[in-house]
């Protein structure tokens, strides 16, 4: 009794490549929520890290601290994003108010999707008063405006803290400034660990990134030490991989708009800010790209071998042919004895080779 082993038709398909390199050409990244159409934009990752470090005390200070924390806000007014200006109040339950360090642009509403951002205020008097536990905040400022002061309001998920006045334990100040340092030191490698846990889907750059560090209140702990305690926020822009990849790429390739494509980055490829100031978030955001990089067009893997299904051995170039992301590709056919393809698409097993980038 003869035995066949039956396997799979196999389609191998080399994806359309196209290398590219960067020498320091510029490009401007807008906010998501102001963004023209067809423009590069990006949106707004808040990270919040935080460490401690114990150190000798030295005798007691003198401390006036104001509290500070996250809040979100949200937009559930109007279809346009909301500007709010530098040092607008948020006021919690208890009346505490609380300001916003910079300007800031809401995202519009979409639909019944409210639009949101998160940042960072800080209270306006010190004290432990302003260490407010989390709730809804809202904006004294449009308390005249009516749905508008029900609609646009904030949130905050944890309480604000470091809010201080009185006397607390001393460190010696060069013993401060090298504790400090070397917390601040340890925080930004857990930062650049954070940025690299982004997957191929979001692009980001940690040169583009803007880093705000706190000094909490210093605590006593036993045998006459004190502990440090600093905060990091981080607001990383974040480019959603097809937008940007097809408008950084804009002026190499021309026939990129209606397909999907990505980027595959070599380990030389690099951003560099042009800016010394920007509000991200609200500002766009400029840049240099530098490095090399590979614009690799993707194939519809079912859609591939749905066009395939059924057909004559000899129609195989014509079908491939009509894929502008694929390069080239070659078939078996099995049983060897066969001339077509399956009828049932999903019986046809396609292997798409990846690319290789060289540095």
């Amino acid at each position: 009794m003869l035995f066949v082993a039956l396997r799979p038709s196999r389609v191998t398909v080399v994806p359309r490549t196209h290398a590219l390199s960067f020498s320091n050409e510029t490009f401007s990244a807008y906010p998501e929520a102001t963004a023209i159409e067809g423009a590069l934009t990006y949106q707004v990752e808040t990270i919040e890290l935080d460490d401690t470090e114990i150190v000798p005390s030295d005798g007691v200070v003198q401390a006036s601290e104001k509290a500070s924390g996250n809040i979100t806000i949200v937009n559930n007014h109007q279809t346009t994003p909301l500007r709010l200006l530098k040092n607008t109040r948020f006021a919690s339950a208890s009346g505490q108010i609380f300001r916003a360090p910079a300007e800031v642009m809401v995202p519009a509403k979409v639909g019944s999707t409210a639009g949101r951002i998160e940042i960072t205020v800080v209270a306006d008097q010190p004290g432990e008063a302003s260490n407010v536990p989390a709730g809804k905040f809202t904006l004294p400022g449009l308390q005249s405006s009516g749905n508008m002061y029900r609609d646009v309001y904030a949130e905050s998920s944890s309480s604000m803290s470091g809010g201080f006045v009185g006397e607390r334990p001393g460190v010696a100040p060069g013993a401060l400034e090298s504790a400090i340092a070397e917390v601040r030191t340890r925080l930004e490698a857990k930062i650049m660990e954070r940025v690299a846990e982004f997957n191929s889907e979001k692009i980001v750059f940690s040169d583009l990134m803007q880093i705000t560090y706190r000094s909490m209140p210093n605590t006593t702990e036993a045998e006459g030490k004190v502990r440090i305690h600093e905060v990091a926020t981080v607001l990383l822009p974040v480019f959603e991989s097809g937008n940007f990849t097809r408008e950084v790429t804009r002026s190499a390739v021309s026939d990129t708009e209606n397909l999907q494509v990505r980027l595959l980055r070599s380990d030389t490829f690099r951003a560099t800010s042009l800016a010394t100031t920007s509000n991200i978030g609200v500002d766009a955001v400029s840049f240099s790209l530098s490095g090399n990089a590979l614009l690799v067009w993707d194939v519809d893997e079912a859609e591939l071998q749905d066009a395939l299904a059924g057909k004559d051995e000899g129609a195989f170039e014509a079908v491939v042919g009509s894929f502008p992301g694929i390069e080239e590709a070659r078939a078996r056919i099995e049983p060897f004895w066969k001339n077509s393809f399956p009828t049932k698409g999903s019986s046809i097993k396609i292997d798409i080779k990846d690319p290789s980038i060289e540095a």
